[in-house]
């Protein structure tokens, strides 16, 4: 069974990651990464995408919750749908809560993970990589950039965006031989199994 799932933007693998029958899937939703933002639309969006697919979900901001409250959250739960928004408070948030404990506790039970974005880039070994492509400064106090270790490369999404190349290009030149990196377009996703083996998808909704 695939185990965890790494978008850019679109959500069209999702069903076919899941198999399981939208409506019969129990699913929490976390906009966390986006609560920097004045309008994380892209936030609403996915919420739109997971109704729109059948999904009846629960939702559940890990901001200064802890971990008890987490684990209570993440309980009898199929999948964990972490959505974008900025990286580096997203990671904050995880680790003063104990979410990469957690979260590796429900691979083991078969939940599985689902990341965009930002939910995407904390599932490697590090966010170091998109220091350029996000702003740090809204995680100041951030303790470490080491990621929730999930896989063992770094996702680089939206490379497919306006005004994004140069930027990326120097992300691979200065990080390419420090960490696995693998860019993604807005319609493309990471699939990956319980051994870890990975494939890139199409993930753009008709």
């Amino acid at each position: 069974m695939s185990q965890i799932l790494l978008l850019s933007f679109g959500l069209g693998a999702l069903v076919e990651f899941v198999k399981e029958d939208p409506e019969k899937t129990r699913l929490v939703f976390i906009p966390t990464a986006g609560k920097t933002y004045k309008d994380p639309w892209w936030v609403d969006r996915d919420r739109n995408t997971l109704k729109q697919l059948g999904f009846k979900f629960s939702e559940f901001d890990i901001a200064d919750k802890t971990a008890a409250e987490l684990s209570k959250a993440l309980t009898n739960i199929d999948v964990v749908f972490v959505a974008g928004g900025n990286t580096f408070y997203l990671l904050d948030m995880m680790q003063r809560c104990g979410f990469e404990q957690r979260i590796k506790t429900l691979l083991d039970q078969s939940v599985q993970y689902v990341g965009g974005s930002a939910g995407a880039i904390v599932a490697g070994p590090d966010i170091e990589p998109i220091r350029s492509l996000d702003d740090p400064q809204d995680a100041p106090n951030l303790k470490t950039t080491k990621g929730l270790g999930l896989v063992d490369f770094v996702v680089i999404p939206h490379v497919n965006m306006n005004m994004r190349e140069d930027k990326i290009d120097k992300v691979k030149k200065e990080f390419s031989s420090s960490f696995n990196l693998i860019p993604l377009t807005d319609e493309q996703a990471i699939v990956v199994d319980k051994f870890k083996n990975f494939k890139i998808v199409e993930s753009k909704l008709d």
